[in-house]
């Protein structure tokens, strides 16, 4: 599933890097591996980081200590489940992956 969003989020990055809607990807761990978050984009002065869940463990650990030690992010989730916005994060299910980029970096 990580490559199904992944591509999506290509398919932003790759356009005109002269046009303020480039969305560079990026990944996060800490040195000790510990922590992971599996994308973050940033587009202009939004930053976004996005955790990848395609199995029925969606807890998101990860994404929520890297929220916690940046207060003023909100974090996504995609997943299986129906959208859900939780304060900290809103979960976003797989097939809205598209529209959610297209909203937010167009």
């Amino acid at each position: 599933m990580g490559q199904l969003i992944y591509s999506n989020l290509l398919k932003w990055e790759t356009r005109d890097k002269r046009k303020p809607s480039a969305l560079p990807i990026h990944y996060y761990a800490t040195n000790d591996s510990q922590m992971e978050v599996d994308f973050i984009v940033q587009a202009e002065q939004r930053i976004l980081p996005i955790e990848v869940k395609a199995e029925a463990n969606v807890h998101s650990k990860s994404l929520r200590t890297f929220i916690e030690r940046n207060p003023d992010l909100k974090g996504v989730r995609f997943s299986t489940l129906p959208y859900k916005d939780q304060d900290w994060m809103e979960n976003v299910p797989l097939y809205n992956v598209e529209k959610l980029i297209k909203d937010n970096y167009h």
